[in-house]
């Protein structure tokens, strides 16, 4: 066996660790940022945690900015193409199924991961970061409001959905969504609130508030 054939079979720690860094400090900022808020944390204090020296983060990331939006792209903005396909998967499923599907996999995927601490890092100190928070904005925030407004839109002209403004709708849709990040992340210890039934109350009110009366009529 040649020597480049082994190093094929076998390959490096030093390899699989290189490759696996970015991941590694992303998701070391990501505790910290939680912990220590994003003005708290320092690049110095990220490479700490993921085990690897100051220069091998900037290797990386420019900046500690560079390094969040690239923890959105590879954490959030994924979500976002999931909740996408759920209709894609089913598009003649209702409307009202559909954002249900949506609502829970928001719960699953981002409110019980450590990934809800960017939306509550957001709420805390985006007006402090405006590049970042313009980021967030603009790949997170507008984009799920963009299509929940879409999937109102598309319930009302199917009748499934009474008349009603699709914009306040789905603020309200995503309104509850805030309030259990901000629940979990500063009052957890406050009256604990079991998060799968919140969402589904949520879901019955507003889906009794949303749908078309079984008399209504075309006129």
């Amino acid at each position: 066996m040649t020597k480049d054939t082994l190093a094929n079979l076998c390959p490096s720690k030093w390899v699989r660790r290189k490759d696996a860094r970015p991941s590694e400090l992303m998701a070391a900022a990501l505790e910290l940022f939680s912990e220590k808020g994003f003005a708290g944390t320092r690049m110095e204090d990220i490479a700490l945690r993921a085990g690897v020296t100051k220069g091998t983060t900037y290797r990386y990331f420019a900046n500690k900015e560079a390094l969040f939006c690239e923890l959105i792209k590879n954490d959030i903005e994924p979500r976002l193409q999931e909740v996408k396909s759920l209709f894609e998967s089913a598009p003649n499923l209702p409307v009202l199924a559909i954002l249900s599907q949506i609502a829970h996999h928001w719960r699953i995927t981002v409110l019980e991961t450590k990934s809800s601490a960017i939306m509550k890092l957001m709420m805390a100190e985006g007006g402090n970061f405006p590049e970042v928070a313009n980021y967030y904005v603009t790949h997170v925030i507008e984009p799920i409001n963009e299509y929940l407004c879409s999937l109102v839109t598309l319930g009302i002209e199917r009748k499934e959905i009474r008349p009603i403004d699709p914009v306040e709708v789905t603020h309200l849709l995503v309104s509850p969504m805030v309030y259990s990040v901000v629940k979990k992340h500063c009052f957890s210890e406050s009256a604990p609130i079991d998060y799968k039934s919140f969402i589904n109350t949520m879901l019955d009110v507003l889906t009794a508030g949303l749908a078309m009366p079984a008399n209504a009529t075309d006129a």
